[in-house]
């Protein structure tokens, strides 16, 4: 794997395409599984917290009303009727419009002081159980098993301090069902932990009501509860959410995005290798014409430019660096001409020097070779000091005496300096020139 990396750069680039792809794509999806649960599930609860203060509130709201309604009924005059045991039904036809009004399933009642019943909302005949009323009987509300009771007194109109007896009203709290959602999926009840009684469609899961945080979760459901307030006040509204409905969407967009995964995987694929083979397609054009120019050396090919981000920027200094290399190669050759003419000069000057016999005709020929050379007739000879930078001094050996004598200059013109390496070559002649002066002064000695 390492080498499969390290030998080629379209595996580094196809490499780094499938890690541009994948990891953000796997991250999400680790994030979703992860992170976006909890998240999610965290917003449900806040969102069950709120269905729960509702339904609350409702409750409420709709049992304060009943009782509000139980006082109201007990403060017709026509109550006082309980007194002739209500012989022309005025108060049950009271209590049955009265319930026909709530549309509930509730029955209103009417005691004396001797807990005889004087008058009900019921249509039929039917006998009612007066078994469950506690006794004495006391005003306000009670609860037995699952029926909530309001009690008021009633008070003759005749006289405000005489009690006639008592107006009930007989509420089944299943009643309260019409509160709850029936969606599929949702359980809201309520829960008297202390009783074990429930309203609703429950859940048989244990709830700690005395847990501060109100909240459950467990593997199937998203659990929150409330504690009720005022009547039910030893209830608990619980409102309980199938996990796998509530997180629903969730979970198809996660087995959504493992299905796409290999179709992802697979573009990926696509594109790296697509776009790697044409991000090294240039380079790999480049290494080729390298070779060839290395194995040609024809260095004055140039590659054509097709794009204009960092490969052309590298073609063209390629170019640049081609050009640059033929131009110094053919300077190259053209100095190593120039040099080998100077070097054919110099023997034929060597050969044309030698063959002088007198030290006159030395001077002459090797002015007059200058003068050919550098193709201008200002080149001259004399046997004064000169100041001229273009001047080749001349000393011959006194060998009597065991030094050297200044002999004389020969000068050059002003255009044979702006060369180095021509005064070089000048010089060398004049180098030779002294050599055979010394030798035909040798000679005629």
């Amino acid at each position: 794997m390492l080498e499969f990396y390290q030998t080629s750069l379209r595996n580094k680039l196809l490499l780094a395409f499938l890690a541009i792809g994948m990891i953000p794509y796997l991250l999400f999806l680790g994030y979703s599984l992860i992170l976006s649960e909890q998240k999610i599930v965290d917003k449900i609860i806040q969102e069950q917290n709120g269905y729960t203060h509702n339904i609350k509130k409702l409750i409420d709201d709709h049992l304060g009303f009943l009782q509000r309604e139980t006082r109201f009924l007990s403060r017709q005059d026509l109550m006082d009727d309980i007194v002739t045991e209500d012989i022309d039904k005025r108060i049950a036809r009271l209590l049955q419009q009265k319930a026909d009004d709530l549309q509930e399933n509730l029955v209103l009642m009417v005691l004396n002081n001797d807990r005889k019943l004087i008058a009900h909302s019921l249509k039929t005949d039917q006998a009612i159980n007066l078994d469950n009323i506690p006794k004495p009987i006391k005003s306000g509300y009670y609860i037995v098993h699952k029926i909530l009771f309001f009690v008021s007194p009633i008070n003759a109109t005749f006289n405000p301090e005489q009690q006639l007896g008592y107006l009930l009203l007989k509420y089944p709290l299943q009643n309260l069902n019409k509160f709850f959602s029936r969606v599929k999926g949702i359980h809201v009840f309520l829960l008297n932990p202390q009783k074990k009684l429930d309203i609703g469609t429950s859940i048989s899961v244990p709830i700690d009501v005395h847990s501060h945080k109100n909240s459950l979760i467990n593997s199937e459901h998203v659990i929150v509860f409330q504690k009720m307030t005022d009547i039910l006040n030893n209830w608990y509204l619980v409102y309980a959410a199938d996990k796998d409905i509530a997180l629903a969407f969730l979970y198809d967009f996660i087995h959504f995005m493992l299905y796409l995964s290999p179709f992802v995987a697979v573009f990926i694929l696509f594109i790296a290798f697509r776009y790697s083979r044409q991000m090294v397609k240039p380079i790999q054009y480049l290494t080729r014409t390298t070779n060839e120019i290395i194995e040609t050396h024809n260095y004055s090919r140039q590659l054509g430019i097709e794009s204009r981000d960092e490969i052309a920027v590298l073609t063209r200094s390629f170019n640049q660096l081609l050009q640059t290399t033929d131009s110094a190669l053919k300077t190259l050759e053209k100095e190593n001409k120039l040099r080998l003419m100077r070097f054919i000069h110099l023997v034929n000057a060597l050969n044309t020097i030698i063959e002088t016999e007198t030290e006159t005709q030395c001077i002459d020929t090797s002015v007059n070779q200058m003068k050919q050379w550098l193709k201008h007739e200002d080149v001259f000879f004399t046997q004064q000091k000169q100041d001229s930078p273009g001047k080749i001094e001349l000393f011959v050996h006194d060998y009597e005496k065991q030094q050297q004598i200044y002999y004389g200059a020969i000068v050059l013109p002003q255009a044979a300096l702006h060369d180095k390496n021509e005064l070089v070559f000048y010089r060398s002649i004049g180098a030779m020139v002294m050599l055979q002066l010394d030798r035909i002064r040798l000679i005629h000695k």
